[in-house]
């Protein structure tokens, strides 16, 4: 076992030595769920690149595909080239191994180093609690280790160089160690795929208020859906490749690669941005090589093989290579809800709907009760044709969401105006009594159908008592008014019936301009791209050199 651990770690150390590409794929399940793929082509080391005590041909190896968060991994399925499943420690045998090869690594490190290790046994339980603890506690105890610098792993890991990067990895991640046969020079492809969460609204530190605005925002096209995919290893192959599949009707509009790579020329690490834009494509890829040097504003797009026999100096290529063994990159990519089929529909219908309600609103005492109300009720049966459509992929449901809420905001409006104006009596003028005479009128404008001749009609009703005003001309004025307060509802319906109708309008306005600004800056997005399509889908890239120190020189 312990040969075994000792190999495991060091092929862990030495990835860029042995790992030629790597492979990212990323898709989505569904809202909630991404499933990530990658493919890692390799060719076995010589036994002389993995110690005095490498393994010998035919021996079974504990291979390290991949450091992995110590988080659960849903599905996780590994294959060979072949399609057969190979077998997988489980976390609590992969840290005990990782902890034994790293312990007994790190001593042969301090021999090599000239540092005498007082207690072998306090070194091996703290590399342990390292390696086996919480992806929370693990990196504060190696961090506080370090600080202290009494401890033999203080003094042993006082260089900033590959095992202090790999006992940082082992801190917040696992090594997924799988069993293979040791071929030398043999090349070997490996799958390995697994399903993480997708945090809809982000997982960043921003108040949940922001996130939450900014996620429906996406969903009726005022912004973009930004999804990251941070800290991914590229150091870890001599070439990585990325490549994000959106879901089915998602617009994939640009894919962002920044990476931090250690530049020889430089001697520091150097963060290079590169856009991809795509438009109308379903998937976009991103491609990185370790760089063997980088000129100011230049990405080095060629590959190092430390085996190849034009290398001058195998030794210093091994060393050259190692300092980029920490190099990482963030991934970003800007989705869009589509612009055809649901979005359009319901931003029309939705407009239309804001046009038929003001039109309401401005002649609501002369419509007809049944003909209009049947024709307002239109506008919801459109609607719901694009407000469930079975089938449709989660993500793609979940991008839509505030469309389709606007737009069964716009149908609800509809049926409360069509219930507003099939609802009774709306009064056009109100009763008046006038002066010196006892005199009321009340004429009542009632919205119902005539049973004779199938349209709305009006009924007078004019009470005229004879007299001067006196005693017996208020009691006439009393007896007009209890004869109009018959209608009284409905005399009072028309005040509030018209600032219902208004509010039904504004909101249905409201919910219009929101969808045609959001399909509007859409349309408008999609434009600029696909006329700088041409120009700009060559990876473009900047160089900045940042303030971080040199990360793996040996």
């Amino acid at each position: 076992m312990a040969t075994n651990a000792v190999t495991a770690v060091q092929l862990a150390l030495t990835f860029p030595l042995w790992v030629r590409r790597r492979k990212w794929t990323f898709s989505y399940v569904d809202d909630t769920t991404i499933r990530q793929r990658q493919s890692i082509d390799f060719r076995w080391p010589d036994a002389a690149d993995l110690g005095d005590a490498g393994p010998s041909d035919g021996t079974e190896v504990l291979v390290p595909l991949w450091i992995a968060e110590k988080v659960l991994l849903n599905d996780l399925n590994i294959t060979d080239e072949r399609g057969t499943a190979l077998s997988l420690r489980n976390r609590y045998e992969n840290g005990r191994i990782a902890s034994l090869g790293m312990t007994l690594v790190l001593l042969g490190v301090a021999g090599s180093r000239g540092i005498e290790v007082a207690n072998q046994r306090g070194l091996s339980d703290t590399v342990d609690a390292i390696v086996t603890g919480s992806r929370e506690d693990a990196p504060t105890r190696l961090a506080r280790e370090r600080e202290e610098g009494t401890g033999d792993l203080a003094r042993i890991l006082e260089v900033d160089d590959e095992y202090l990067a790999l006992l940082r990895e082992l801190a917040s991640g696992f090594l997924v160690l799988v069993p293979l046969i040791y071929e030398p020079g043999r090349s070997r492809v490996i799958k390995l795929s697994h399903q993480t969460p997708h945090h809809w609204t982000g997982a960043s530190r921003e108040p949940r208020l922001i996130r939450l605005g900014r996620s429906f925002a996406a969903t009726v096209g005022l912004t973009d859906k930004y999804q990251d995919f941070p800290g991914l290893a590229i150091g870890h192959s001599t070439g990585t490749h990325f490549q994000i599949e959106a879901p089915p009707e998602v617009e994939l509009s640009e894919a962002v690669l920044t990476t931090r790579q250690h530049m020889q020329e430089f001697n520091a690490t150097v963060e290079v941005k590169r856009r991809q834009v795509v438009f109308d494509q379903p998937t976009a890829s991103l491609n990185v090589s370790m760089p063997a040097a980088a000129a100011p504003g230049q990405l080095p797009l060629q590959s190092t093989d430390a085996h190849s026999p034009a290398d001058a100096s195998r030794r210093d290529k091994r060393r050259e290579i190692l300092a980029g063994r920490s190099d990482e990159a963030d991934v970003k990519v800007r989705l869009r809800p589509p612009t055809r089929g649901t979005f359009v529909a319901i931003a029309i219908v939705t407009a239309l709907t804001a046009l038929l309600l003001w039109g309401a609103e401005a002649r609501l005492t002369e419509l007809d009760g049944e003909t209009s109300a049947a024709v307002l009720l239109v506008v919801p049966a459109v609607l719901a044709a694009w407000l469930a459509r079975p089938g449709e992929h989660a993500f793609v449901s979940r991008l839509l969401s505030g469309v389709r809420i606007l737009g069964l905001g716009g149908g609800l409006c509809a049926l409360a105006m069509t219930a507003l104006i099939a609802s009774g009596d709306i009064v056009a003028r109100a009763p008046s009594v006038t002066a010196g005479r006892a005199h009321c009128t009340a004429v009542v404008e009632r919205l119902a159908p005539n049973p004779v001749a199938g349209r709305s009609h009006s009924t007078r009703r004019s009470i005229r008592p004879t007299g001067r005003a006196g005693s017996r001309g208020r009691v006439e004025t009393f007896r007009c008014l209890a004869a109009t307060r018959q209608r009284g509802p409905a005399l009072v319906a028309r005040s509030a019936a018209k600032a219902i109708a208004r509010g039904l309008a504004v909101g249905a306005s409201v919910f219009a301009v929101l969808l045609l600004t959001g399909l509007g800056r859409t349309w408008i997005a999609d434009f600029r791209r696909r006329n700088k399509d041409v120009e700009e889908k060559p990876l473009s890239s900047g160089t900045q050199l940042s303030s971080a120190p040199e990360n793996g020189a040996t």
